[in-house]
Parts: structure tokens; C-alpha cells; sequence
């Protein structure tokens, strides 16, 4: 009796195991992760240093380094909010992977 219940068990996890995987895998496909990646200068081209570079309505981030330059993996579609104090935030949206993303700062 109690072999019947594990087996009647194990056909039912075998059968709701492929809709989850599925379900999984396009909920995966709609995040993709892409890489981006840059240097924030000011108006007089000089790199701004300690700069927030944030994902706008998340936790996710980064500062720029010494001399201007970041990196993240951020969702396709994803929008950069660059902020320091003394300058303007300005936000970027992101389509596409980027590398060598110039952002002035005024």
C-alpha cells in the first residue's frame, strides 16, 4: 500500500515537473542579463570619480573607480540612474550590451 501512494506520488511530481520547467525557463528568458560598462567624465572631460551608478527602481549598483570607469550586468531594458553630488543625475536606458558607454555629467 504504501509503495502505490509513492508511486501515484512520483507520477504526479513527474507530471507537473515539465509545466514548471517551462514556466521557469521563459521567466528567465524575459531577464536577461547583459553587460554594460563605461566612464563618467564632467563638462571639462576630466573622469568623475565615486559616481552612484544605479539600476532605477533597484538595489543594484555600482561607484565608479579612480578614473571614471564602471562595469554591471543589469536586465535587457534596464535604465542607469548616474548620480554625484554638485552635478545632474542622468539616466541612460539600456537596450543592448554596451562597452565604452561615455556619460558626461554637468
Amino acid at each position: 500500500m504504501l509503495k502505490k501512494r509513492f508511486a501515484l506520488l512520483g507520477q504526479g511530481l513527474r507530471f507537473w515537473f515539465i509545466p514548471c520547467f517551462l514556466l521557469l525557463s521563459l521567466v528567465s528568458i524575459g531577464q536577461q542579463k547583459i553587460s554594460v560598462g563605461g566612464r563618467v567624465i564632467s563638462d571639462k572631460g576630466d573622469p568623475l570619480p565615486d559616481v552612484s551608478v544605479k539600476v532605477e527602481n533597484q538595489t543594484t549598483g555600482t561607484i565608479t573607480a579612480a578614473d571614471g570607469t564602471f562595469s554591471l550586468r543589469v536586465n535587457k531594458g534596464a535604465t542607469l540612474v548616474f548620480s554625484i553630488i554638485g552635478y545632474q543625475d542622468r539616466k541612460i536606458n539600456i537596450d543592448r550590451e554596451r562597452s565604452g558607454l561615455a556619460v558626461q555629467l554637468s
